[in-house]
């Protein structure tokens, strides 16, 4: 086949895996088809995934010509015949495939079919992942290819809810306030014109699928960022400054509907517990950093 149409692809060097897990990572792939291009490779002996991002395709099951569009997810068993072939269209999406003694567990315990199923748009992250595992050729990038297919897989039989878009959108919404939270100019409304959204929609897809509004979510954030400061050594206008917040007593009055104490009121607690206290080393929690959020 030409390769002009592959954007990544990626192979596991030898016929097995070099660790031992319950999902053997084979191959993963990010193809663009067009007119003519088909692959018609016989009969599998390993079980594949495709994962339509845009454009359509066509797929042979059992006899049946199947047309695969943008949020479409289809299973090839393994000792099925793969044809996959487009005509005039455009065809954008990513395919995985694994082997191993466990296909048959891995099959029952994600329930795959050979059918065609509409998910929404495809987790391309952990493809690339898994993609970028399988070139590393070492064991432990095939520990991480496996994790990355796991992932991809549980994604793909619980599928997400509400707007096809609205994971990419929480997600990068929630990156665009772990980059701007301590600006104290920094408001929804450049969140939005960030992201390339309507602050309505903005509100309307992150409230959906989160639970609470974007603002909620925003005070929220800064909120859990003055709590590991106040067991610094910055005084309590340094801590509201770094948390984005351009007026001390606007801090303590957040803080206190937040929390049910003060600012100062909490350290204090923290330092009749031995938690921290002004004029000592910060001390931060041991589970996460700033840049883990």
């Amino acid at each position: 086949m030409p390769g002009s149409y592959f954007q990544r692809v990626a192979f596991r060097v030898g016929k097995s895996s070099p660790v031992r897990s319950f999902i053997n990572v084979r191959s993963a792939g990010h193809y663009i088809t067009y007119r003519d291009f088909r692959d018609a490779g016989g009969k599998k002996d390993f079980l594949e995934i495709l994962w339509c991002c845009g454009g359509e395709g066509y797929l042979h099951s059992y006899g049946k010509e199947m047309k695969m569009s943008s949020g479409d997810f289809f299973c090839y068993m393994p000792g099925s015949t793969h044809v996959i072939y487009s005509d005039k269209s455009r065809w954008d999406y990513y395919w995985l495939t694994c082997d191993g003694p466990d296909m048959e567990a891995v099959i029952r315990t994600f329930g795959f079919r050979q059918e065609l199923l509409h998910l929404g748009p495809p987790p391309e992250k952990l493809f690339n992942s898994a993609i970028d595992a399988i070139m590393k050729i070492d064991a432990e990038g095939a520990i991480t290819a496996s994790i990355a297919a796991y992932e991809i897989f549980t994604r793909a039989v619980n599928p997400l809810s509400g707007d096809t878009g609205s994971h990419d959108l929480e997600e990068r919404f929630r990156m665009v306030v772990a980059q701007n939270f301590a600006n104290g100019d920094f408001s929804l409304q450049e969140a939005a014109n960030i992201l390339g959204v309507h602050r309505s929609t903005l509100h309307r897809v992150f409230t959906a699928k989160c639970g609470v509004s974007p603002q909620e979510y925003l005070c929220s954030y800064r909120m859990q960022q003055a709590l590991e400061l106040l067991a610094s050594d910055m005084n309590i206008k340094e801590v509201a400054d770094h948390c984005g917040f351009n007026a001390q007593h606007y801090f303590d009055k957040v803080f206190r509907e937040s929390f049910g104490k003060t600012p100062s009121e909490f350290r204090n607690m923290l330092i009749g517990s031995g938690g921290g206290a002004p004029g000592s080393r910060p001390r931060r929690s041991r589970g996460r950093s700033h840049s883990d959020r």
